[in-house]
């Protein structure tokens, strides 16, 4: 069995037949349109907006900002590439917006068989069940108390309603490695996600970098390097 899990971090089209299945996050599902096997694609639910919530998004800021104006045109070009997509498998990562999942997807044109929520905690959940508890603890002890204790309050905050800070929270490219990884898949391959993209996403003719964002990703990459045997590809 051979897996191949993609992000946006490359634009490069997956031609690979060899492939058993295949894991996408957001927009980079365009990436593995030609595959023939079993298709999950994770999906942040800000992409299921409407362009009139999408129109009040706030500037971000980091090391390289990006205005409301051009928030709004990279999240319309990502709704662009998403459109007419069909899935075996489905996941939304919500947030716990008043948003009619289904009725965004059927306008849309996205297709799937099976649809599953994470919440924050869902995902927390994914987390500690493929690294292991122990395992967050001893890295983040080694690394920096102050990280420790501020990463562990944080997943006792999800638990009791709250959602974890921006800083700590994984991207949707790496919860998609994690959700592949809860499903016992192996021989895996990673294109456009963590450490081969840096950071960095393509939508179609737009580029973006901002290496502050999600920096935990990096974190929970060195984990995951550690703990399963993962080739990371162009």
């Amino acid at each position: 069995m051979k897996t191949i899990i993609v992000g946006n971090g490359s634009d490069l089209k997956i031609l690979n037949e060899s492939y058993n299945s295949a894991f996408a996050a957001n927009s980079s599902i365009s990436r593995i349109s030609s595959l023939k096997c079993t298709k999950s694609l994770v999906l942040s639910e800000s992409l299921l907006w409407d362009k009139e919530k999408l129109s009040s998004v706030r500037d971000i800021y980091s090391e390289n900002p990006i205005d409301s104006k051009r928030s709004l045109q990279i999240r319309l070009e990502k709704q662009k590439a998403l459109k007419g997509s069909v899935v075996n498998n489905l996941v939304i990562l919500s947030n716990e917006s008043d948003i009619n999942y289904v009725k965004r997807l059927e306008d849309l044109k996205i297709n799937y068989d099976n649809l599953k929520i994470l919440s924050h905690l869902g995902r927390i959940k994914i987390i500690i069940k493929v690294i292991g508890l122990l395992n967050l603890f001893m890295y983040f002890l080694k690394k920096d108390i102050s990280i420790l204790i501020k990463f562990f309050l944080s997943i006792l905050k999800v638990y009791l309603g709250g959602k974890m800070p921006l800083d700590l929270r994984a991207s949707t490219g790496l919860i998609c490695i994690f959700y592949a990884l809860s499903k016992k898949e192996n021989n895996i391959e990673i294109s456009g996600i963590g450490n081969n993209s840096g950071n960095h996403s393509f939508y179609n003719s737009i580029y973006v970098e901002n290496k502050s964002l999600h920096a935990i990703d990096q974190d929970f990459l060195k984990i995951l390097r550690n703990k399963f045997s993962l080739t990371f590809i162009n």
